[in-house]
């Protein structure tokens, strides 16, 4: 079956189009390589789309999960000299931001955390996991 692409107006096979359940003819409204070429103009790793969509994230995320803004995230940092408030490792040695540590209970922020000290931490919070860890590294010790 042949089918007439929304994008380019060109009349192409059924086989050149991608399946899309939504629509009531079972596929996409634009051919494959009108799709490609939308997507790598979308989403092109250098793209201010792309750079806008990363830094909108993180200010919603920053903003919704702890209250801060980007700023108040970089004073912590700057604070603590850009290090990791526990092991002390320089945050421009890894690869991501530096976590938010809080208090689960009270929202209390504590400091930016490396994720290897964060995940740490969050283990030895846990009170229960702690006793039967310390339980069990008892009968090696």
């Amino acid at each position: 079956m042949e089918y007439r692409c929304s994008k380019c107006k060109e009349i192409k096979l059924e086989s050149e189009f991608y399946k899309n359940k939504t629509m009531p003819n079972g596929i996409h409204y634009w051919c494959k390589v009108c799709h490609l070429k939308w997507q790598k103009d979308k989403y092109d790793t250098n793209s201010l789309f792309r750079q806008n969509k990363r830094k909108h994230w993180r200010e919603w995320n920053l903003k919704k999960n702890y209250g801060l803004t980007p700023q108040s995230y970089d004073l912590i940092l700057r604070k603590q000299r850009g290090l990791c408030a526990i092991c002390q490792t320089p945050a421009v040695e890894f690869n991501q931001r530096l976590c938010v540590d809080h208090n689960h209970k009270t929202g209390q922020i504590r400091g930016l955390l490396c994720d290897n000290c964060n995940k740490n931490l969050g283990v030895i919070e846990n009170h229960e996991f702690r006793l039967k860890a310390e339980d069990y590294l008892s009968i090696y010790w």
